[in-house]
């Protein structure tokens, strides 16, 4: 996974526009099966905190430096 971008400004939000964050993150095939394998959209608890936590962190922590 890789945060390719962030930036402050205005997004599309449930009123219209409004002030916010846009963030691009990429991620490879390989990366992208290994979350999917572990996604079941009828679990109320997938996919599981091992998967979830570490790509919340790495978004928040690229929203931290944001301008």
């Amino acid at each position: 996974m890789e945060i390719v971008f962030t930036k402050r400004g205005d997004v599309w939000g449930p009123d219209g526009v409004t002030g916010g964050y846009s963030i691009e993150i990429s991620w490879t095939d390989e990366e992208m099966a290994d979350i999917q394998a572990g996604y079941d959209p009828l679990s109320g608890t997938s996919p599981s905190v091992s998967i979830c936590r570490p790509i919340v962190r790495q978004i928040l922590d690229a929203l931290k430096e944001t301008p």
